[in-house]
């Protein structure tokens, strides 16, 4: 299934993408470590997606509908920033997760298609960041899954697990770490690099 637009769309971070996971494609292509740094990958890793977003399938002309701003996104591999949002009608609950690029570019997800897992950020085939929450509830909220590439050169990922909680009517999104649980309105990705090159997201830290 197609998750993002048939248009492809500029994004966050403007560095990041030329240079994230090459030794990763390298590899994948059975060429020599030396011979990925060489070719010229145009990854666009939070630059330019390359699949479509899902089908914004939410109307939002509604003037009941609420836009709420869960957390913002920014990195060290590049400037810019990212939000995660999502869009609840009259009674509070939720019509759809949204993510928005630092140019403005928006996908929207049903709940069905986040608990499916969707597709925030893709380049040259590979998924990048991934959002998933499996019994996702648009009145109660649940777990959701922020599942990352941690390092290109060995293809391994690594997850960061937070809460969607609602309070009467007011939602936030929160944290069960070696810190407690806590509410966090901002999201820091470290990158990793190796050999000088951003080869993935090291860490993600909440606050």
């Amino acid at each position: 299934m197609e998750l993002l637009s048939s248009e492809k769309s500029c994004g966050l971070f403007s560095s990041i993408g030329k240079t994230i996971g090459v030794l990763a494609l390298a590899c994948g292509f059975g060429l020599s470590a030396h011979e990925g740094f060489a070719a010229n990958f145009d990854l666009s890793l939070f630059n330019q997606l390359e699949q479509p977003f899902a089908g914004i399938v939410i109307p939002s002309e509604s003037t009941q509908n609420e836009e709420i701003q869960l957390a913002r996104v920014t990195t060290d591999m590049a400037e810019g920033h990212s939000d995660f949002k999502m869009e609840v009608n009259s009674d509070h609950a939720i019509l759809a997760m949204r993510y928005y690029l630092s140019n403005g570019t928006r996908a929207d997800f049903t709940l069905e298609q986040v608990k499916g897992g969707v597709v925030l950020v893709k380049a040259s085939g590979r998924d990048v960041l991934k959002l998933k929450g499996e019994k996702l509830d648009a009145n109660h909220g649940g777990l959701l899954d922020l599942i990352y590439l941690s390092n290109g050169v060995t293809n391994k990922y690594e997850t960061l697990q937070f809460e969607l909680v609602r309070t009467g009517d007011r939602w936030s999104v929160m944290v069960n770490d070696q810190g407690g649980r806590r509410e966090f309105t901002t999201m820091f990705f470290k990158g990793r690099k190796f050999f000088g090159q951003w080869v993935g997201i090291e860490k993600i830290t909440v606050k």
